[in-house]
């Protein structure tokens, strides 16, 4: 008897992670982004139809209209909302990286349901290796890389790696990126930066809300930035990462280009 309750058990489980990765919620676009209805970040995006940082996925989707990319990455994808509310560029090379094995199984489903986009499960950072990752189950957009001991030991790679597989004629390639790795934005486009200037065209839509003072001015240093006005509807130009809060510029992400374009 205790056999068969332990086997009840384990089909029961696997029954109910079959009926939780078949939950999802169906964007503006028609299609579908599978969550764990369990994580609150996945419950978010089912209320809001894979749409709960409107002004982050407008910025992100008008700078896919802004050139004719080549090269897609959506570094840190999770469940792979930014990619299922359309906007792709037909003829580009999409890959989506996502490190959580917690959020896997549903990426998987959401990317097979779009097609034609290769998934990398590993972290990006600085160099090629093996570093720590913590997974936050309550919501899963805080999952981050971390100096020392983490959940789980995730292996590592560079962009400037990933982009020479994946679009292997540099100086033909137009790359556009969306980096969201909880503060680790820095170190991820440092290892892109022997390949920055070889690119046609090059932009990156990045999470800006967890950078120390530090790493801020190590990507204002690097590239020329550009904020979102929220009253006016446009990119403007700034400084540096640091506007003040009550600026009427978005807070969360920001847009960064090359400060000088190699003649091509």
């Amino acid at each position: 008897m205790k056999r068969m309750g332990a086997i009840f058990r384990r089909l029961w489980s696997k029954a109910r992670k079959a009926q939780n990765n078949d939950i999802y919620a169906v964007t503006a676009a028609g299609s579908r982004i599978y969550v764990n209805p369990s994580d609150e970040r996945g419950k978010k995006l089912l209320e809001a139809r894979g749409n709960f940082t409107p002004p982050a996925l407008r910025l992100w989707q008008e700078l896919l209209c802004s050139s004719d990319w080549t090269c897609v990455l959506d570094v840190g994808a999770n469940y792979g909302e930014m990619l299922a509310n359309g906007g792709l560029p037909a003829r580009a090379t999409i890959v989506a990286i996502e490190p959580n094995r917690e959020i896997l199984p549903y990426l998987k489903k959401t990317l097979h349901g779009i097609g034609g986009i290769k998934l990398y499960e590993i972290a990006v950072s600085d160099r090629e290796g093996v570093s720590q990752l913590l997974i936050t189950k309550d919501w899963s957009g805080t999952v981050r890389l971390v100096e020392g001991e983490g959940d789980v030991t995730v292996k590592t790679m560079t962009l400037e790696q990933i982009v020479r597989a994946e679009c292997p004629d540099i100086d033909a390639a137009k790359v556009i990126l969306k980096i969201d790795v909880e503060g680790y934005e820095a170190k991820a486009l440092s290892g892109l930066m022997p390949l920055l200037d070889r690119f046609r065209d090059f932009a990156a839509f990045i999470e800006v809300a967890h950078l120390s003072p530090a790493d801020k001015d190590w990507i204002s240093g690097h590239f020329a930035i550009e904020a979102f006005d929220m009253a006016k509807g446009v990119l403007v130009s700034v400084p540096n990462l640091n506007w003040e809060e009550n600026s009427g510029l978005y807070p969360y992400d920001a847009v960064i280009r090359r400060r000088s374009v190699a003649a091509h």
